[in-house]
């Protein structure tokens, strides 16, 4: 099954070590929602990536479990945007915050934390991950 939401697609590049190999898929089901790749898996129709928290209380139960554990997929970026010429709001920035805590916390992804400068008119966009 293939996940078709904007990051995803048909092919998968996995990592063991210094080895890397690349994986295009032949769908027979394409799915574009959350929900439904946990639905397909859960009715056995086949393998999905996706982040181990969509499925964590199912991988604990044993419902689901991890195939390939010593094959690693790339970090995804994630961003937080805020507006141009404007200083990001107190709720905005301990957000912010909030979320890279515990992005280091559960050792999903190596997080850098880039801060523009103030006085800057361009965009504040801060990589969450790397």
């Amino acid at each position: 099954m293939i996940y078709a939401h904007a990051a995803g697609g048909a092919t998968w590049s996995f990592r063991s070590g210094t080895v890397e190999e690349t994986v295009t898929l032949k769908d027979s089901v394409r799915i574009t929602a959350a929900e439904g790749v946990r639905e397909a898996v859960f009715a056995g129709l086949g393998l999905c990536v996706a982040s181990e928290w969509m499925f964590q209380p199912d991988l604990d139960n044993g419902r689901v479990r991890q195939v390939l554990p010593a094959w690693t997929l790339p970090s995804p970026s994630m961003w937080a945007a805020f507006p141009t010429g404007r200083r990001a709001s107190t709720k905005a920035r301990a957000f912010t915050a909030f979320i890279e805590d515990q992005l280091r916390q559960t050792n999903v992804a190596e997080v850098t934390v880039v801060r523009p400068d103030a006085s800057s008119s361009a965009p504040h966009l801060v990589p969450l991950t790397a």
